[in-house]
């Protein structure tokens, strides 16, 4: 008995520590059931009637050592714990011996169940090869399916591994190669727009030339002759400043950001110095005719004068045909005089910004003097000395006033509408000057750069 136990305990032996092996019986089993039937203890058909049945009472006696499984009952006991069915028990009352020996069919022994330790299961991993239990291999092919199934996992793995680095390094490449494609456009950019602000470079001298002397013949002729090409100069200035933040939108390097940011300044200086610019001209433009006009009346004062000296020459000599020729020639100057009054006095209410009081404080003092000559010359003629004297004395008096006031008239008659020009135009000049010195800045530092950039 206790051979056959040693034997049943061999035969339901697992193995423990079933790393790439199959966690099925071990081949101890087989071997077990191969030597149970070659003892011959019991026949396969009596095994065969017996597998499966379980007796719950069994009569007093010797009891025969439970028989070793032979290989179908084994197989059937391999499907039975993998798929346990638990057994029915019997309808019929309890057996009766009949004689003192037992049936040898009643006296069998009851199968008992081997429970077999089975290795916790491994989580079954993903695979399209991954196969049942029950696929009907034997053990060796089993093993053999699942280390080369492990196998082909770890080149799957592998492969994988190389696809996703290979993947990376592509990406990366490509995102370098990409940026140097946008790096390369945008440097292009930035070229493109200094071409752009450059081409309004020798339209913008000639502007700052002619603002020099806003009421000179060639800011009139600048005026006249260029007013189309600044509107090209304007649109220039507008695709250069587009350009350059376009391309400071994808520059990350402090030197192509810093010179994108000074087109975009030099571009908006350019553009405001070509508005306040030409606004200053178009404030000239009007006042052109008034300082013209002012030099006339002035010329027309100075005509006045000469006229008066000659007449006090004449007059001097004491002859009454010098009188007389004198009296006629400070008449014509007194008339020129209040002809030209009575302009200023127009001009005057036309260009209220332009301030000429003094001009007609002066001609109106000259015009009250040769009054008083001639009401001299007329008491002379008369014989009346004592008012030709009085006439005399307020006529010197008057004439001495009128060259206090001269000397305090500018020596540019046209003086009063240049400042009446600078003061409507301070804010366009203030604005135009900042401008400029905002260019100026930006200009040399693209001067630099982009210098450099060609070298």
């Amino acid at each position: 008995m206790k051979k056959r136990s040693n034997k049943l305990s061999h035969a339901a032996h697992i193995k423990r520590h079933t790393k790439g092996t199959s966690n099925e019986l071990s081949f101890s089993v087989l071997d077990a059931a191969k030597n149970a039937l070659d003892e011959g203890k019991d026949t396969p058909t009596e095994q065969a009637r017996r597998f499966g049945r379980i007796n719950l009472f069994t009569m007093p006696g010797r009891k025969k050592p439970p028989a070793t499984p032979v290989k179908d009952q084994l197989q059937s006991l391999a499907g039975a714990l993998a798929n346990p069915v638990l057994p029915k028990a019997p309808a019929t009352s309890l057996p009766t011996p009949k004689s003192e020996e037992p049936d040898e069919e009643e006296l069998s022994p009851a199968v008992e169940p081997v429970f077999i330790e089975q290795a916790p299961a491994e989580p079954a991993a993903p695979s399209f090869e991954s196969a049942p239990r029950s696929s009907g291999r034997t053990s060796r092919d089993e093993i053999a399916w699942r280390k080369g199934r492990r196998r082909r996992r770890k080149i799957l793995a592998g492969v994988a591994s190389a696809v996703i680095i290979i993947a990376l390094v592509g990406a990366g490449v490509w995102w370098l190669y990409n940026d140097n494609v946008r790096y390369q456009q945008n440097t292009q950019q930035l070229e493109q727009s200094h071409d752009a602000l450059a081409a309004t470079d020798e339209l913008l001298l000639k502007l700052d030339e002619a603002l020099q002397d806003p009421l000179g013949e060639s800011a009139a002729a600048f005026y006249e002759q260029h007013e189309s090409e600044v509107q090209q100069c304007l649109a220039s200035l507008d695709e250069a400043e587009k350009n350059a933040t376009d391309a400071a939108a994808g520059l990350r390097e402090t030197l192509e950001r810093t010179a994108a940011d000074n087109l975009m300044s030099a571009s908006s200086a350019r553009r405001t110095m070509f508005d306040a610019g030409w606004e200053i001209l178009e404030q000239a433009q009007g006042m052109r005719s008034a300082y013209q006009q002012m030099q006339d009346i002035w010329q027309q004062v100075l005509d006045a004068d000469a006229q008066a000296r000659e007449a006090a020459q004449q007059a001097s000599s004491g002859s009454r045909d010098a009188i007389s020729a004198g009296k006629d020639l400070e008449a014509q100057a007194k008339t020129k005089l209040e002809e030209t009054a009575a302009e200023l006095e127009e001009f005057a209410q036309e260009n209220t910004e332009v301030d000429v009081f003094a001009f007609q404080a002066y001609v109106a003092k000259r015009i009250e003097a040769l009054g008083y000559a001639i009401a001299s010359d007329e008491a002379l003629e008369a014989r009346d000395t004592q008012k030709a004297t009085e006439n005399n004395d307020a006529y010197n008096a008057a004439d001495e006033e009128a060259a206090g006031l001269a000397a305090t008239l500018p020596a540019d008659p046209g003086q009063p509408v240049l400042d009446a020009m600078e003061e409507l135009s301070a804010n366009a000049v203030e604005t135009y000057e900042a401008a400029r010195a905002q260019a100026s800045t930006s200009d040399a530092f693209l001067r630099d750069y982009f210098g450099s950039s060609e070298r």
